[in-house]
């Protein structure tokens, strides 16, 4: 997950030792841990906020209280995965007008837009956004 929240580290990218790899997946298979899978997609941050909903792809914009719908769309003009994020985005801002959710205002919440047509290692076969939960209520919005 890359954007404003950060990355989440592959297993090899950890810095621990064996045995606590091993213990992981260990309890892992016991089901004594919860793990989320590392998707293979872009990531984005989204807020529901007093000025309506806005969006974050790194700490500058999230400083500065996102940026709106139509200021994403001059942000991705050109880029390589405009279509993608416009996509993804146009239903992450469904997702957050939707007035049946719990999403607190003014909080910015890690999103993950995946494009069948854009896998880079893993094949999903289909299009899906999901929200990262590790990361929701990452930083307030200002």
């Amino acid at each position: 997950m890359g954007g404003y929240a950060g990355h989440i580290k592959h297993i090899y990218e950890a810095n621990t030792t064996t045995s606590c790899i091993i213990n992981l997946f260990d309890n892992i298979v016991m089901g004594d841990k919860s793990f989320t899978e590392k998707l293979d997609g872009l990531a984005i941050s989204a807020a529901l906020t007093d000025a309506g909903i806005r969006f974050a792809r790194n700490k500058t914009q999230v400083a500065q209280g996102g940026i709106s719908a139509q200021d994403l769309i001059s942000f991705f003009n050109n880029h390589p995965a405009e279509r993608t994020f416009l996509e993804g985005c146009s239903t992450i801002y469904s997702i957050l007008s939707n007035t049946n959710h719990n999403f607190k205002m003014n909080k910015f919440y890690n999103f993950e837009i995946v494009d069948k047509n854009r896998c880079n290692i893993i094949d999903y076969g289909h299009s899906f956004v999901t929200l990262h939960h590790d990361f929701v209520s990452y930083e307030t919005v200002k």
